[in-house]
């Protein structure tokens, strides 16, 4: 939509089971969205099938707002425009509260909850037939 190049980064690449593996993988969603908000590009994210918190919706594409590193918030938001408030403390268990579709939640369970994360980069995406010639 933009021009530019996207990447696409897999959250769950085995599902990280050591330690070490959960750190690495932390650093690296922690840079791509930094990168993201610093220079106001698109990203999104995406679910999957899996056991997920109340008020997020499995199989669901979602835009990343904002990444706060002072706080290590994710801020997101789902088009479908809902509201939630959870039925206990915010988080992984009860969910998170929502309004106008959006919501934020610690970085380490953002790794948990999505599978993906879409983002444009800097560079210029692939010529189009017709359109960039």
């Amino acid at each position: 939509m933009t021009g530019h190049e996207t990447k696409h980064l897999s959250l769950h690449h085995g599902q990280a089971k050591t330690e070490r593996e959960q750190l690495a993988l932390l650093h690296e969603v922690r840079e791509v969205l930094t990168e993201v908000a610093k220079d106001r590009r698109l990203a999104c994210c995406g679910t999957g099938r899996t056991k997920l918190p109340p008020g997020i919706a499995n199989n669901h594409d979602y835009a990343i707002l904002g990444y706060h590193p002072q706080t290590n918030l994710v801020e997101i938001w789902n088009p479908w425009g809902n509201q939630f408030k959870p039925k206990g403390e915010a988080g992984r268990e009860h969910g998170y509260p929502t309004e106008g579709g959006t919501f934020s939640m610690p970085l380490r369970d953002f790794v948990r909850v999505f599978g993906s994360i879409y983002y444009e980069t800097g560079r210029p995406g692939p010529a189009r037939k017709g359109v960039d010639q």
